[in-house]
């Protein structure tokens, strides 16, 4: 009878704080986030990507001495562009699935 009775109000505490915990659960449930967000993310990274690929991809133009025009691209420059597209690509997908 005693041991009965101690599992059944054990039982009940047990249910108490689950439903407690649930309840705190579905208070701290974030909203989802609007479409217009990741459009906004998504396009605001690519004009920030072509900005940055064109600053960084930007040459001097070097006029010699029979008068030629010449610019260059060295790989340097080539390295940090594909640097800049795989952080932009990285950070969107965080974004997205961060939700």
């Amino acid at each position: 009878m005693v041991s009965e009775s101690l599992v059944e109000r054990i039982g009940e505490d047990i249910d108490r704080r689950v439903d407690a915990r649930l309840a705190r659960q579905d208070r701290h449930v974030a909203a989802p986030r609007p479409v217009w967000a990741s459009l906004v993310m998504g396009l605001g990274s690519i004009g920030l990507g072509v900005g940055a690929t064109g600053a960084a991809l930007h040459t001097a133009t070097i006029i010699n001495s029979t008068g030629i025009s010449s610019s260059a691209v060295s790989g340097g420059q080539v390295g940090l562009d594909v640097v800049i597209w795989i952080v932009i690509g990285i950070v969107n997908v965080a974004y997205a699935r961060h939700r």
